[in-house]
């Protein structure tokens, strides 16, 4: 009897440890650890397990980078177009996107972007990806309803002139640490994203969420010496962005 109830816990206990390697394998794969290699501890022995193998893992990789003339030709092929302000300029200026899918205006904010669509109108684009953010926060002041209800004037108008058309928003950027202290308009733009990305939620739009893309600068410099337009290698990297988000 004592033998068979021996048996009974260290078969309990060899469950137990079956179940904590499966659930540390998943857990490593599910929030995609770099390190797929997972340590586990079992009386004071320490086992190694390569998880890279497992036919999960190549489910949760890092998201598409794509060339200059993938993501032309993307945009060309999907008849998409991106209208903003001069971030959007930087996108043909440095020849990540065909200048026939961009509309950008220097300068330009939230409610007066219905001013720039005729060209989007006689286009017709299949998606529209709206980038507004700089010249907003300067304009707002830190109003956050007043852009919020900016931004639901204009896709309105943009649903009405553009029923056909999907839309997508893309996050404002956040500008250098020098260019917030010279004007504290611009701190306002974790304010202004937590809104923006709730707005859309509830108008079922997509929003993209370019933030990360400015630190992987390269060379650890994202920004121009303005503090707040994005250096050349940003574009393609946010293009592809909007690209995996279609």
């Amino acid at each position: 009897m004592i033998k068979k109830y021996g048996f009974h816990i260290l078969y309990t206990i060899l469950i137990v440890i079956i179940a904590i390697i499966a659930y540390t394998i998943l857990s490593n794969i599910l929030f995609n650890k770099e390190d797929l290699t997972l340590e586990l501890n079992v009386s004071n022995n320490t086992y190694k397990i390569d998880t890279s193998n497992h036919p999960l893992a190549s489910l949760y990789t890092e998201p598409t980078v794509y060339t200059h003339s993938e993501c032309s030709a993307t945009f060309s092929r999907e008849h998409a177009m991106v209208i903003g302000d001069s971030i959007a300029e930087g996108l043909t200026a440095y020849g990540v996107i065909d200048e026939q899918n961009v509309i950008h205006v220097r300068g330009r904010t939230i409610q007066y972007m219905t001013a720039d669509l005729d060209k989007a109108i006689q286009y017709q684009p299949k998606m529209l990806f709206l980038t507004y953010g700089a010249n907003d926060l300067l304009s707002w002041q830190g109003n956050v309803d007043g852009y919020i209800n900016a931004y639901k004037n204009s896709i309105d108008y943009i649903r009405k002139v553009l029923p056909n058309t999907k839309i997508y928003i893309n996050s404002l950027l956040p500008v250098s640490d020098e260019a917030k202290a010279g004007n504290k308009n611009f701190t306002y733009d974790d304010l202004f994203n937590e809104r923006l990305k709730q707005f859309c939620e509830d108008e079922n739009i997509v929003y993209i969420d370019n933030r990360d893309i400015l630190q992987k600068s390269p060379d650890g410099i994202p920004y121009e010496p303005d503090g707040i337009h994005p250096r050349p290698f940003f574009y393609r990297m946010w293009a592809s962005n909007m690209i995996n988000n279609m």
